[in-house]
């Protein structure tokens, strides 16, 4: 199965949390809404980057002397919109969850001081023509231990709702998931992708494959969305 294939069954997994989403509309709060943005926006940069794939591929030959003059061998240089989102999004979903007041402070402020460094990084050190290093792995390393905290706060806090039938929950797993596989890709994928790009594009799919199964777990979360009503965040208190 080629990359490419694969890349748009991933992308058609990335719309089953939206389409729950939209059935599940009524029962959605602020956090939910924002995650709902932040899968909506991870789709339509998911079918961006596909489409212009598959617009070089037909279109290589007219196309050939910008990609010289800019030195564009894949669609690294579009990596950056990913980070951006997640970012500014999933900061802003664990800071709403963990309390403005309280953790989520912490969570606000670290999310946008990566956000400019990665940005700053993208722009001035590793560029745009190299999956890089530093951007990918502290973007996998911040959504892990965000999303593993947040987990571990819910076991702390003796919730009288059980936790499978937290939306929260279920999100969080959904993703931590692709993360474990993405941190060790994250940390060694620029040297892998330099000296093997066939390894390098083996090791992107069984993220994609994880990527997949992230995305029914977030199904599954929004699907309890009826049981956010149940839950008081710290902010509410």
């Amino acid at each position: 199965m080629n990359t490419i294939l694969i890349a748009r069954i991933t992308v058609a997994a990335s719309c089953l949390p939206i389409i729950i989403a939209a059935l599940k509309r009524k029962d959605l709060n602020t956090p939910l809404r924002i995650f709902l943005m932040y899968c909506v926006l991870s789709l339509v940069v998911n079918v961006s980057e596909l489409s212009f794939l598959w617009y070089a591929s037909k279109n290589y030959a007219s196309l050939e002397g910008y990609f010289k003059y800019f030195d564009i061998q894949d669609t690294s240089f579009i990596g950056i919109l990913y980070y951006v989102l997640d970012f500014i999004f999933l900061g802003w979903f664990y800071t709403l969850l963990l309390g403005k007041k309280h953790q989520g402070r912490v969570v606000h402020w670290i999310s946008y001081l990566l956000l400019l460094v990665c940005v700053l990084n993208y722009l001035f050190i590793e560029g745009y023509k190299v999956y890089g290093k530093f951007n990918p792995a502290a973007d996998a390393i911040f959504i892990f231990v965000l999303a593993a905290y947040y987990l571990f706060f819910l076991f702390k806090s003796n919730l009288s709702l059980p936790l499978y039938k937290n939306p929260y929950a279920w999100i969080s797993l959904g993703l931590m998931i692709p993360h474990i596989i993405g941190i060790f890709l994250f940390m060694v994928g620029d040297v892998v992708h330099k000296e093997n790009y066939h390894l390098f594009t083996t090791l992107s799919s069984l993220k994609n494959g994880f990527l997949i199964i992230g995305q029914i777990l977030m199904a599954i979360g929004f699907w309890h969305a009826q049981y956010v009503r149940f839950i008081t965040l710290p902010g509410e208190k």
